[in-house]
């Protein structure tokens, strides 16, 4: 150093500038590349998906006794039984059908076969759907029990509608005596149209013949014929022979508005008789009467409503059918 040189305050008096370091003998790598002895950084471990749980184990079969011992295979669970098939409701069809058919053609039984013959039809619907299904068999018999009810209905339901009309126009008893019990000869049995029918005491007539008369007043405001009028007789229930009375000779069969006549019945008697039972209908859009009347001569019995007897009505009613004592 030259004396116009200023000291480097820097440098160490007196001294030599210090040497420059030798390089490091650690390799310098890229960025990110861990140095050799480092700590690598925590990185969270990687989960596997745990195996499926193993199936239920089924234990091989075990050989009968000095056999073979098969060897290992898949084993299989038998088929299910086929399950039974649901042929009730179509059975149940045909039979309802049946019974509907039997009965649409009488009177008094239609509204039964109306009901029956829907309930056919019911059962023929769900039956025939249950074979669509596989769950029956016999989709032929629920179809044919379906259309046999629904003609059987058919039938029931025109004959219902003309029995529900015929009941309507019946005129009915309006007088306690003739329904609700026997009415006695001098009782007046009114009809609730205002016809009104009186019976006069059994006078005997030749041999073994009995006469009974009615006398029939119209106060209905029309004519009222008596073509179609009958009567039943019983001894003790027991009906009389319907040959053994018949209707006397010079008896109208007209009665005017505002009129009376009278009707005059003779009936065969036996001598051990001692009462009548009897019924009369002016004609079939009334319903009958019923009165008990005592022979000439004979003792009287009690006053008990005919049972009907074994015998049948005319229209095919048992006898004192509307009588309730």
């Amino acid at each position: 150093m030259t004396a116009d040189q200023q000291p480097n305050p820097s440098r160490p008096p007196g001294g030599d500038a210090p040497a420059t370091p030798p390089p490091s003998s650690v390799p310098v790598g890229r960025p990110g590349t861990p140095l050799p002895g480092a700590v690598p950084p925590w990185q969270p471990p990687a989960y596997q998906q745990a195996p499926p749980p193993p199936g239920p184990h089924v234990p091989p079969p075990v050989p009968p006794y000095g056999a073979p011992f098969p060897q290992q295979g898949p084993l299989a669970w038998p088929p299910p039984p086929p399950a039974r098939p649901r042929n009730a409701t179509g059975v149940a069809a045909l039979l309802l059908a049946v019974v509907a058919a039997c009965f649409c053609w009488t009177y008094y039984l239609s509204p039964l076969a109306l009901v029956l013959g829907a309930f056919a039809i019911g059962c023929g619907l769900i039956g025939s759907g249950r074979a669509k299904r596989g769950a029956a068999t016999n989709r032929q018999v629920a179809l044919g029990g379906m259309w046999i009810g629904a003609g059987a209905a058919v039938v029931a339901a025109v004959l219902t509608v003309v029995l529900i009309v015929e009941e309507s126009r019946l005129e009915t008893v309006e007088t306690r005596a003739g329904s609700d019990f026997l009415a006695e000869p001098g009782d007046d049995v009114t009809y609730t149209d205002g016809l009104v029918v009186h019976a006069s005491q059994v006078q005997a007539g030749d041999g073994l013949t009995a006469v009974i008369t009615l006398t029939v007043t119209n106060e209905t405001g029309g004519e009222i014929s008596l073509a179609d009028d009958a009567m039943r007789v019983f001894d003790e229930g027991n009906r009389v022979p319907p040959e053994n009375v018949s209707r006397a000779d010079g008896t109208p069969l007209d009665v005017a508005d505002g009129a009376s006549v009278d009707v005059r019945y003779e009936v065969v008697v036996d001598l051990g008789m001692g009462g009548l039972t009897i019924d009369y209908r002016p004609d079939a859009d009334h319903e009958w009467a019923y009165w008990w009347m005592s022979l000439p001569g004979q003792r009287e019995f009690d006053r008990e409503p005919s049972d009907g007897g074994e015998g049948n009505n005319d229209d095919g009613e048992p006898p004192g059918a509307s009588l309730d004592v």
